[in-house]
């Protein structure tokens, strides 16, 4: 059964506030302030997302969505390489972004296996459709598997999360690219 309209109007506030609060307070901005930035009561914030964990998840996710959307695009601008060189540029800016809530996404994306599990499901469609492209166009090795890129990704984000460094979090993800590029002997 889908939303009312104005329960769906609500949630998107509830995030697009909630995003702009993550960024500018960080994850301890009380959910008091991010209803009354949406321009909705506690009760339902409370309706929409349990708790922080819910609203953390469901910002990252909606992010998450937009990224994931514009993959067919890069593919088809560029070599499957080059591409996923790119989206992973923008992944870690979104993953750079979202430090300030840090903690309320680790414990929502580690502590709920069925909820990680969609969420890395997701990214690893992504990952597969790069890699699908770079088996036609011949700039992405034969012998990578989207699993295997998704949990390499996930280790470069968990280790990278420890620094403040946006650049280090580039350079480790440019280097998983270049792990994956076709060699050009083959």
């Amino acid at each position: 059964m889908r939303p009312r309209a104005d329960a769906a109007r609500n949630a998107a506030r509830l995030i697009a506030a909630a995003r702009d609060a993550f960024l500018a307070g960080g994850d301890k901005v009380p959910l008091e302030r991010i209803a009354t930035i949406a321009g909705v009561g506690i009760g339902t914030l409370y309706r929409h997302f349990p708790g922080r964990d819910h609203l953390a998840e469901a910002v990252y996710r909606s992010e998450l969505d937009e990224l994931i959307a514009g993959v067919p695009e890069l593919i088809s601008k560029t070599s499957a390489l080059e591409a996923l060189q790119i989206w992973l540029s923008r992944y870690s800016q979104l993953i750079f972004t979202k430090r300030a809530m840090h903690d309320a996404l680790r414990d929502t994306l580690m502590s709920r296996e069925a909820s990680t599990s969609v969420t890395w499901k997701r990214i690893d469609g992504a990952l597969a459709s790069f890699i699908s492209a770079g088996s036609v166009d011949g700039s992405i090795r034969d012998d990578v598997r989207s699993d295997d890129l998704a949990v390499v990704l996930s280790g470069v984000v968990a280790a990278a999360s420890f620094s403040a460094d946006i650049e280090q979090l580039r350079r480790l993800l440019a280097i998983v690219a270049t792990g994956v590029r076709r060699s050009t002997t083959d």
